[in-house]
C-alpha cells in the first residue's frame, strides 16, 4: 500500500501496510493523490532492516522525556535511530545518505502507540526534508494578516499560552501549529507551513505564509522586548530545532543554512513577558510593525 503526503510543499511517499497512517489524524489534511514519481521520498514502512547492523552504529544523541525514549546515532553509509516503546518492543530506522528510501522496522501496530510512531515518522521526514532546505522548528506559531510569527523557547516557557493570548486579543490571529511547524527560504523569503506534529494541540493546517518575524520567550515580571542581532538570533533560534541533528556536524551545517536564511529575511526579538494580554499587543505591535 501507498499514500503520499505534502508537507512543506515536499511530497513525501509512504509504504507498507500501515502507510495511510491510520489512527494518526494530523496526517489526514496533508494526504494527496499526486503522481509518486514527484515524491522526494520514500518512508518504507514494515521493513525487517534484517541487513543493517545497529550493533555497530555510533550512538552520539540520546533522549528520555516527552513520552518517548529514543536513539538516534550514525552508521557507515548514514544515519539510525531507535525509538524505545512503552510496551517494551523497539522502533527501528535506517537512513543512507544520498539515498531517497528511509527504511523502518515497526512490527505490528499493536507493538507501539501512535504517539511513538508519529514520532518516528517526525524523524524520518526530518532527514527526508533537510537536503531541500527544510526543518522542523519546536515553536507555536500564529497567523494574523497574512504572515506567520514563531515564538520560541523552552518547554513550560509559555509558547501555547502566548499564542493563545493573541487569540482572545489580537483580531483575525489563528494559530498554525502549536509544536512542530516547519520552515523554508523558498526564492529568498521564508516561509512556515502547517505540519502533522502538533504536539497536544490538534491543529494539522496544510497551510503556508511568509514569516514575519521570530521571537523567544522568556518568563519575566514584567514585559519587555528587543531586536536580536545576528549572532544572538542563531543562539535564540537553533535550540528550538532538531536536537538529535545538532550533534552531528553535516547536519547541523544544513540547518544553519536554513536559519541563516531566516535571519537575513525576518526579524528575531527576545520578548521578557508576563502571561497576560499586554504581552501579546506588545509583541503584536512590534512585530507587525517590523520593528
Amino acid at each position: 500500500m501507498t499514500a503520499l503526503y505534502n508537507i512543506a510543499d515536499l511530497i513525501i511517499e509512504v509504504v507498507g501496510q500501515n502507510a495511510e497512517l491510520k489512527g494518526l489524524d494530523g496526517f489526514k489534511p496533508f494526504r494527496v493523490s499526486d503522481d509518486a514519481s514527484g515524491a522526494v521520498a520514500t518512508i518504507l514502512l514494515d521493513d525487517s532492516l534484517e541487513d543493517c547492523d545497529f550493533e555497530r552504529a555510533e550512538w552520539i544523541y540520546s533522549s528520555e522525556g516527552d513520552g518517548v525514549c529514543y536513539d538516534f546515532g550514525r552508521h557507515a553509509e548514514g544515519f539510525c535511530c531507535r525509538v524505545m516503546a512503552t510496551s517494551g518492543s523497539t522502533l527501528r530506522l535506517w537512513h543512507t545518505t544520498g539515498q531517497s528510501t528511509i527504511r523502518c522496522a515497526t512490527g505490528a501496530e499493536s507493538d507501539y502507540s501512535s504517539y511513538e510512531l508519529r514520532f518516528l515518522l517526525w524523524l524520518a521526514y526530518g532527514l527526508a526534508a533537510l537536503p531541500y532546505g527544510a526543518v522542523a522548528i519546536h515553536t507555536s506559531v500564529i497567523m494574523q494578516g497574512g504572515k506567520g510569527y514563531m515564538f520560541l523557547g523552552e518547554s513550560g516557557t509559555g509558547k501555547s499560552t502566548h499564542t493563545r493570548l493573541w487569540r482572545e486579543c489580537i483580531e483575525g490571529a489563528e494559530l498554525l501549529n502549536d509544536d512542530s511547524p516547519i520552515v523554508r527560504v523558498v526564492d529568498g523569503v521564508a516561509m512556515v507551513y502547517g505540519s502533522p506534529w502538533s504536539g497536544k494541540t490538534p491543529c494539522y493546517k496544510l497551510l503556508r505564509v511568509p514569516l514575519g518575524g521570530v521571537t523567544r520567550l522568556s518568563q519575566a515580571p514584567h514585559n519587555r522586548i528587543r531586536p536580536l542581532g545576528k549572532l544572538q538570533a542563531l543562539g535564540a533560534i537553533l535550540p528550538s530545532c532538531p536536537p538529535n541533528m545538532a550533534y552531528d556536524e553535516a547536519l547541523t551545517d544544513r540547518m544553519c543554512e536554513v536559519i541563516g536564511g531566516i535571519i537575513r529575511t525576518t526579524p528575531v526579538y527576545h520578548l521578557e513577558c508576563l502571561p497576560n494580554h499586554e504581552a501579546a499587543e506588545l509583541s503584536f505591535n512590534t512585530l507587525s510593525n517590523g520593528r
